[in-house]
């Protein structure tokens, strides 16, 4: 366990007071290992391997120079049957040496540190090879054996006395982008790499505030075989779902030993040569649930996770080959669904994509794969197709205050699966503003209720008449029909129908005509500038009507606006000239006119203006001449 650091040639191996493994290093064993491993029978200081409670070693404790004993709860000498003068219950705190020959340091040793703390609140120290508290970077392992030794460091506050999952190593913050192999590598040294039939052990470095300084865990890894939990198979119970309906679905979980080790020659003979069996080692408690459109749904019949709201637990016990747990569960199609598909999936030991992540605690971590922990299947909505389309899609000709009826029609497609209640609506859209309008049921047609809704059928057309009120500019005549017991529907454009309602439009056009388009004054003078105001109506609409305009022109104090409010019949102009003297410079008139209580066909040509220029002649006449210039005729006011 805890250990202060003494030197840094030390290797680490199993924790104290905690035995897995037979006492007897068995000599036909250990040459089949290391015929199969290819490790040396001698290290190169000429000490023989043995196997000391299942971890190999190279000599003795003897062989440590200055090696430390206390007392324990363990008897190296019993378990070793061999006697170095430390009888009853002691234990070294190097067990010998490696093959590379680093001292191995024992997790039999009582520990140094006076108290413990949770795994969880641990100070680790990430890459601690980086900060010279080890030599090398430890051993290169494989996938299964990073699963192995989370396995062992997934309930190791167990057994350092902290129960409950929020004191495991799992709840870190240093793992708390996950508790795998990636993160695990970069805190945990593999000092001797756990096979069947053979021992390993890893070490992490932490820091001590209460205690001062570095300290280091040397955790004894077990080799065991893991566990493999799957979704075979889910099943929806339709092919397509009704909102607000409910089906019974069924789902297949299997649970089975991980045999990919296999794959590695000398795991796999080793596991071989031992005799060993292709089985789960202990019992296995995962969570497990069921979620549609990512809601979880209720498990009849299963014990639920302590404190999870649907989410039950997957039992296996020791011995497993293979274990299948087939269950059915009641699921309702939901009625506000964001698309046609509903989806419907399985979660087996995982906290990703169906199970939250607050089951991390109960979650069995050393599953090297997770590929089919969760199956989806995506069912089909029984979604209605709502349409309406009205008789008329354009009113022309007509005009304003007269009344004008037609009908409109609501249907629900012949293929849907049930009636469907619809929400009707019709509405006379003037400007921003949209004014309902009364539905009149034609040959049977149910009335609209108080909310607006009718029950179609499958297959059934509702029709209605209609009246409405032309107004003295373009409207439009809107018709909507919406499901009322699900936000969906299979083709939204044709839930809404619109005919535009189109008036005769007046056009009337005004012009700003200067005289010419420069003028000269002398000396600084005044030049008198001329204009024609011309209102016009270009279209052929029968009788007269009113306009209203103005225009003015920008000089100084002989600005001023001007009203030019006339009578027009089709085709007709009326012109007004107006002129002001003005000194050098630019000066523009504008000018507007509009048809009175009626927007105009043409807006663009309903404003106009001009701008014209007054140049300066210097002229200094001499005694033998005289003359007299004069610019520019009247000046209309």
């Amino acid at each position: 366990m805890l250990k202060r650091i003494l030197t840094l040639a030390v290797a680490v191996t199993l924790l104290a007071g905690f035995y897995l493994f037979p006492a007897e290093a068995n000599t036909d064993k250990l040459q089949r290992i290391l015929q199969i491993t290819g490790l040396p029978a001698e290290q190169r200081d000429g000490l023989k391997a043995r196997l000391d409670r299942d971890m190999l070693v190279y000599g003795s404790p003897s062989d440590i120079p200055d090696n430390d004993w206390k007392p324990a709860s363990t008897s190296w000498q019993e378990a070793n049957g061999i006697n170095l003068g430390k009888p009853g219950n002691q234990e070294p705190r190097f067990l010998g040496k490696t093959a590379e020959g680093d001292n191995l340091a024992s997790d039999y040793f009582p520990d140094d540190a006076p108290n413990h703390i949770a795994p969880a609140r641990r100070d680790m120290i990430k890459w601690p090879w980086e900060r010279g508290l080890s030599y090398g970077t430890g051993l290169d392992v494989s996938d299964y054996t990073w699963g192995v030794i989370a396995k062992a460091l997934s309930t190791y506050h167990e057994r350092v006395g902290h129960s409950g999952p929020g004191n495991g190593f799992a709840a870190n913050p240093a793992f708390r982008t996950g508790f795998n192999k990636d993160t695990l590598k970069d805190h945990f040294l593999v000092m001797a790499e756990p096979k069947p039939g053979m021992a390993g052990a890893v070490s992490h470095w932490h820091n001590r505030a209460d205690l001062g300084g570095v300290w280091y865990d040397p955790i004894f890894i077990r080799w065991d075989i893991l566990p493999n939990f799957m979704v075979e198979s889910i099943d929806p119970g339709t092919d397509k779902a009704q909102p607000g309906q409910t089906y019974t679905g069924r789902v297949v979980l299997k649970a089975k030993p991980d045999g990919s080790f296999l794959s590695d020659p000398v795991t796999s003979q080793l596991f071989s040569t031992l005799g060993m069996k292709l089985e789960l080692s202990q019992d296995y408690t995962v969570p497990f649930g069921v979620a549609v459109n990512g809601q979880l749904v209720s498990v009849k019949n299963f014990t639920p996770v302590s404190g999870m709201e649907n989410i039950y637990q997957y039992k296996v016990p020791a011995g497993t080959t293979e274990s299948t747990l087939e269950f059915t569960f009641q699921w309702t199609a939901p009625v506000n669904i964001s698309s046609d598909k509903i989806t419907l999936a399985t979660g087996v030991n995982e906290s990703i994509t169906v199970l939250p992540k607050d089951v991390w605690g109960y979650m069995e971590w050393s599953e090297i794969t997770n590929i089919d922990n969760v199956k989806a299947v995506e069912v089909a909505a029984a979604i209605p197709d709502l349409s309406t389309n009205l008789e008329t899609d354009s009113f022309t000709g007509v005009k304003p205050g007269e009344k004008i009826a037609s009908t409109v029609a609501y249907k629900l497609d012949k293929d849907h699966t049930k009636p469907e209640r619809a929400l009707l609506r019709l509405r006379h859209v003037v400007g921003e503003e949209e004014y309902p309008i009364r539905l009149q049921p034609v040959n049977g047609a149910p009335a609209p209720d108080a909310n607006g809704y009718i029950t179609l059928k499958p297959g059934d057309v509702m029709v209605y008449e209609y009246t409405y009120t032309v107004q003295s500019s373009n409207t439009t005549i809107r018709s909507r029909i919406n499901p009322v017991d699900t936000n969906q529907d299979t083709d939204w454009s044709n839930n809404r129908a619109e005919a535009s309602v189109i008036i005769p439009q007046y056009d009337i056009k005004v012009e700003v005509r200067p005289e010419k388009d420069s003028y000269t004054a002398i000396n600084g003078g005044n030049a008198g500038l001329n204009f024609i105001i011309r209102v016009s109506r270009k279209d052929d609409i029968p009788g007269e009507i009113k306009t209203t305009g103005y225009f003015e022109g920008f000089n100084g104090k002989y600005a001023g606006r001007h009203s030019m409010n006339t009578t027009l019949g089709p085709g007709e102009y009326k012109e007004r000239k107006y002129g002001f003297p003005a000194p050098p410079g630019s000066y523009t008139t504008v000018a507007e006119a509009w048809p009175e209580g009626f927007e105009d066909a043409f807006p663009a040509d309903n404003l106009d203006e001009s701008t014209v220029y007054v140049g300066n002649q210097i002229f200094k006449p001499d005694s033998k001449i005289r003359v007299d210039l004069i610019d520019g005729g009247p000046i209309y006011r």
